[in-house]
């Protein structure tokens, strides 16, 4: 390497402020520091070193310019280099420093030169690439700073002279098995750990190896004083409990029986799907010990509750001479053994689903693993030896304790196929989770996520460690005990081997709030990942998915339903000639592209079809460059609301219309490029881009594109816009008719009474865009419709009553029903008559009153009630516009800010409503009242605007209801006081309409105010009743 002279310009550059007092000369290190020590320093702002013999490339400073240390002494610079501190990390313009007595790496520096990010644990610090992940640096803290480790650097000098952060390579490796055997064996104390595995342990090994986070799946209260009494043969004493209900795990079990020796502390597990199951499951447990150990069970000792006690079970103890004791009511302690055991299989089955972050579906297969792990540890209980060593020593030759070589819950497992329709050339494994011990069978148990199937085979491999989910995030404030862990599903991880590294590659990330154990070096290799950003930490539980999507192409690529989804997209976007290829332009910037994938599936959980969509990437263009405005008008919910409201009334058909890839339509306004998609294109030119003719998904100005393409159709099909509401086209035909289409993205409903101008439009669109129609609107929005037409017709066809004159009033004025004499008539068509009333008044609250009055003379009907009931049925429907409003006066307690309310029914439909804070501060609730009236007066006046847009005729003025009689008299009254003056735009503005007619006021009792729901809190009883009022019914409830 050549190092050009600076100039003073760039020498100056390298004379900073360095300010660590640790590290002054005249405050060395303690002991003599050999040449390869490398102390990471955070005050410093350039690499220092006063060995000159470090440096492979060299130049001497011409004037020795002076730094400044932390003592305020001023230490010269006689030159400045490269160096190489190993394979992986070199360091560039290293100041020389002769009087400096320690080597210093810059932080500053070294991020800046090596884009790297540095992750400080309690007893170490990683250096990590960013773009690549790979680890380039170790350091080892001691005394509060950070040594870097294994440097090229005077390999020559001897261990014995370097200090203790530089004879970390054999504790690297030791803490790396530590490390696994604890997770393999379910994470059991350390000081078990040093009495099985000594020869891996140093003398300050254990204390360092306490790692604070199982505290969280471990932490309990204190207990009660064990009991004395221990028997001395196995069977003796057997104690038993009970657990669940828990959530289905993937064998469909929810709870599961123990049964624990008292003189062996052998446990025995079984998972159940009910509790019943409990009897059956003892009964063969029984039979197992007698037939294969030649052992009887002499005593039970239980909870006093059902599956316990019950008349099957009690008969069969006592044909069998065994004693069942149970415990007194809600006094846990007196079976503590069984409640300590239950306790700590949930430990150590906790901590297995923690440490590899998998879903709590998996819960029967971990605590079986854990029951497995425990009977072969030694415990101190038994002075040091297993359960399952210690029941062995009763029965040496007894078949039932197999034991396996332990692994990692959850690691990848690659288990052997034996399909025999498999061809010579496909695969020869299936890439599996394994997840425990069976316990009748010589093998590894293994899951396959997506077949849902189990193998059980010895002929596979599994890997050492390498877990089959993302690592997990803790987090430690805003959760409760019971989900304060976030469980998120990923992809498997590479099964390559942890020996080999062929340049960067691309990792899954690591979640940046991840705690790793502090002594723990085993994560710290070179394919260690790192997290690029912070993601968003959720305390939600995830299920892992049994469909897997990919992120990248390379994986899509090898799967044929991937393939085969990616060509259709390709197909349909040449179709419409999304764009052209064309020579990279000089003054434009093409922007990125890229492959999303997703699985949709139907309602019952199954895979549906395979959905992939080209996206480009919005996020890189430049405004005023390839885009301008990006305003697109959507649906106002209110507009759907109403829209729905009017079919109702006015029995409207109503239809719904997708369009696919409705954005690709869109024509572009702007020059844009885009980069070639990856997969399909066999242009091996740099130089070649896409010209985009229409509008893709990702750009920013899809959207608008798109709808203004959409608008333009329309119009030219004789359409026009609503005034209040963009996307609502209206078209009236000349014999009256009316047609209306609303569109919300690619969405739509058309609506209205002329069935044959839907039917051209329909047949108009689809050749401008390719629609798929899906029938009679069900669902839109987050609505939910249903047809009640149907139910109203067959009751007026059983009365003959259809195409019969209407009635303005479901019932006279006056009306003397009951006193009139008239002829009986037949008891159950009246009956049945009324019946079917009452079910329409739920949803006609305007007939209640009189289905209230029919329905007293059910038990002797005569003719003139007859004709009552009749009535109801023909009466006409009105659509006449109503407006509550409603203000809680000065009701936040932050600011005394008053909460307005509004509803308004049309047609007796709830099709608007708000709650909204104030945006003053009202001195009097007069005003808060009187503002709350403007906002409805202003809602009322955008439903007027929409429904003379469809020349929709209503009934009279809008009524404004306000149960405030002071506010109503200031709408009436224009009379100027001091009181008045601050209102007095809404004044002006409710007086005008007033005087015009427009709108009426009326005054509701208090007690009839339906907005309270908006502005207040209710009790139970008034909170239903004003839903009730509102129209909220359920309408899948039986009647």
């Amino acid at each position: 390497m050549i190092l050009s002279q600076p100039n003073d310009t760039q020498l100056a550059n390298f004379v900073k402020l360095y300010s660590i007092g640790q590290l002054a000369p005249s405050q060395p290190i303690s002991g003599s520091v050999p040449q390869s020590i490398w102390i990471l320093d955070s005050g410093a702002t350039d690499h220092m070193t006063s060995f000159p013999s470090h440096f492979t490339s060299y130049l001497k400073v011409p004037k020795r310019q002076p730094i400044t240390v932390a003592n305020e002494d001023h230490v010269p610079i006689v030159g400045y280099g490269n160096l190489q501190l190993h394979s992986s990390l070199s360091l560039h313009n290293v100041l020389q420093v002769p009087k400096l007595d320690n080597n210093l790496i810059s932080i500053h520096r070294l991020k800046q030169d090596w884009n790297c990010a540095m992750t400080f644990f309690r007893s170490h610090c990683v250096i990590q690439e960013l773009t690549t992940g790979r680890t380039i640096g170790v350091a080892k803290e001691q005394g509060g700073l950070y040594y870097l480790q294994h440097t090229k650097i005077g390999n020559n000098i001897n261990k014995e002279e370097l200090p203790s952060s530089q004879r970390a390579t054999s504790e690297t490796w030791a803490a790396s098995q530590i490390w696994l055997y604890h997770k393999r064996l379910g994470h059991p104390p350390f000081g078990l750990l040093k009495t099985i595995f000594s020869h891996l342990f140093t003398k300050e090994f254990v204390e360092s190896f306490k790692y604070d986070i199982f505290q969280f799946p471990k932490h309990h209260r204190a207990t009660f004083s064990p009991s004395n009494n221990k028997s001395l043969e196995p069977f003796d004493l057997i104690h038993s409990d009970v657990w669940g209900a828990a959530s289905n795990s993937i064998s469909r079990a929810k709870w599961f029986v123990s049964f624990i020796d008292d003189c062996t502390h052998v446990t025995w597990i079984f998972l159940m799907k009910h509790k019943y199951e409990v009897c059956q499951i003892f009964f063969d447990f029984f039979r197992l010990a007698k037939n294969q150990l030649n052992k009887s069970i002499k005593r039970l000792w239980s909870y006093n509750d059902t599956e316990f006690v019950n008349l099957e079970f009690s008969k069969f103890l006592k044909d069998n001479g065994m004693v069942h004791q149970l415990t007194c009511v809600n006094t846990p302690q007196q079976n503590g053994v069984a409640e300590r055991k239950n306790r700590h299989l949930l430990e150590v089955a906790r901590v297995l689903l923690f440490q590899m972050s998998v879903s709590n579906v998996y819960w029967g297969e971990v605590v079986l693993t854990a029951t497995y792990l425990i009977n072969r540890l030694p415990t101190r209980v038994l002075n040091g030896i297993s359960p399952i060593k210690h029941i062995l020593s009763f029965f040496p030759s007894s078949p039932l304790m197999l034991s396996l070589p332990n692994r990692v819950f959850v690691c990848v497992a690659f288990v052997h196929s034996h399909n025999p329709h498999h061809g010579k050339l496909d695969p020869k494994a299936v890439k599996c989770v394994f997840i425990g011990y069976p316990s009748n069978k010589k093998g590894f148990k293994c899951y396959h996520p997506l077949s849902l199937r189990f193998f059980v085979s010895m002929a596979g491999e599994l890997s050492r460690s390498r877990a089959c989910h993302r690592v997990i995030t803790f987090s430690y404030s805003g959760c409760s005990s019971s989900s304060s862990i976030s469980h998120t599903y990923s992809r498997c991880s590479s099964s390559r081997s942890h020996e080999t590294h062929s340049g960067p590659r691309a990792s899954p990330n690591v979640r940046a709030g991840c705690n790793i154990p502090d002594n723990s070096i085993e994560g710290v290799t070179d394919d260690m990942t790192i997290a690029l950003r912070k993601e968003k930490r959720s305390c939600v539980k995830y299920l892992i998915s049994q469909f897997v999507c990919t992120d990248h192409l390379s994986e899509a690529l090898k799967d044929e339903n991937w393939v085969q989804v990616m060509k259709e997209e390709m197909e349909v976007l040449e179709k419409n000639l999304t764009w052209e290829i064309v020579d990279r332009p000089k003054d434009k910037r093409p922007v990125g592209c890229r492959w999303i994938y997703t699985m949709k599936c139907k309602s019952d959980g199954t895979l549906e079809r395979y959905k992939v969509r080209l996206v480009a990437k919005g996020y890189t263009q430049t405004y005023g460059i390839d885009y301008e405005e990006t305003f697109v008008p959507i649906a106002k919910m209110n507009t759907v609301r109403v829209i729905i409201s009017l079919a109702a009334h006015f029995t409207w058909n109503l239809q719904q219309f997708d369009v696919k890839n409705a954005f690709l339509h869109g024509d572009l306004e702007k020059e844009v490029y885009m980069e070639i998609p990856l997969g399909f294109y066999s242009h091996n030119e740099k130089n070649k881009v896409c010209k985009l003719k229409k509008a893709l998904y990702g750009l920013k100005q899809s959207p608008r594109a798109w709808f203004g393409r959409f608008s333009q159709v329309m119009i030219s099909l004789g359409y026009r816009q609503s005034q209040g509401d963009h996307t609502l086209f209206i078209k009236h035909s000349p014999n009256g008719k009316l047609t209306l289409l609303l569109v919300y993205v690619d969405d739509m409903i058309v609506i209205g009474d002329d069935e044959i101008e839907k039917l051209n439009l329909k047949e108009k669109l689809i050749p401008q865009f390719e629609m798929k129609e899906l029938g009679k609107l069900k669902y839109f929005l987050g609505i939910e419709v249903a047809y009640f037409k149907k139910y109203v017709l067959d009751l007026l066809k059983e009365t003959r009553k259809l195409g019969w004159k209407i009635s303005r009033v479901p019932i006279e004025q006056n009306h003397r029903i009951g006193c009139e004499e008239s002829p009986i008539i037949e008891k159950f068509q009246y009956q049945r008559l009324v019946g079917k009333s009452i079910y329409l008044s739920h949803t006609m609250p305007d007939i209640a009153y009189v289905v209230s009055v029919v329905s007293q003379f059910m038990h002797d009907p005569r003719e003139r009630h007859l004709q009552a009931v009749e009535r109801i049925l023909q009466k006409e429907g009105t659509l006449s516009m109503k407006i509550y409003t409603d203000a809680n006066y000065a009701g936040s307690v932050v600011d005394r800010r008053s909460t307005l309310g509004y509803c308004m029914f049309l047609g007796g439909n709830l099709v608007t409503w708000r709650s909204k804070k104030q945006n003053v501060v009202a001195r009097s609730s007069a005003e808060a009242e009187f503002q709350a009236m403007a906002q409805g007066i202003c809602e009322g006046f955008w439903m007027k605007i929409i429904l003379d847009d469809l020349k929709v005729k209503y009934e009279g003025s809008i009524k404004l209801f306000c149960d405030n009689n002071s506010a109503i008299s200031i709408a009436h009254n224009l009379v100027q006081h001091d009181r008045t003056k601050h209102i007095e735009i809404d004044r002006h503005f409710i007086k005008e309409k007033l005087d015009n007619g427009l709108i009426v006021t009326a005054h509701v009792p208090i007690g009839l105010q339906v907005v309270d729901v908006f502005t207040i809190g209710l009790p139970a009883t008034r909170f239903q009743e004003l839903n009730g009022k509102l129209g909220m019914i359920d309408i899948h409830l039986s009647t």
